[in-house]
């Protein structure tokens, strides 16, 4: 099915729309009648990486929150308490 850019828009001109459907019938004529084998695949999780946290991430995480709230404050942000 090599379609052009306008064919896989959905644009067909009627000869080409017959002869994409006479193609599909045939080709569903040779299939043999089984179904295809089925493949389930499994979904496979990444191995969670130990994070490094580095030194200024800890003492973030160590101020208050009224602070971290100051700070974003000063910077143009709207601090609201969730």
């Amino acid at each position: 099915m090599h379609f052009n850019q306008r064919q896989a828009g959905g644009k067909f001109t009627r000869q080409e729309a017959e002869d994409f459907i006479a193609q599909l019938e045939q080709e569903a004529e040779t299939q043999p009648d089984t179904p295809p084998d089925v493949v389930v695949a499994r979904s496979i999780k990444p191995k969670a990486s130990p994070q490094r946290i580095t030194t200024t991430e800890k003492t973030v995480r160590d101020l208050p929150d009224s602070v971290l709230a100051a700070e974003l404050q000063r910077r143009g942000w709207i601090v609201v308490e969730p």
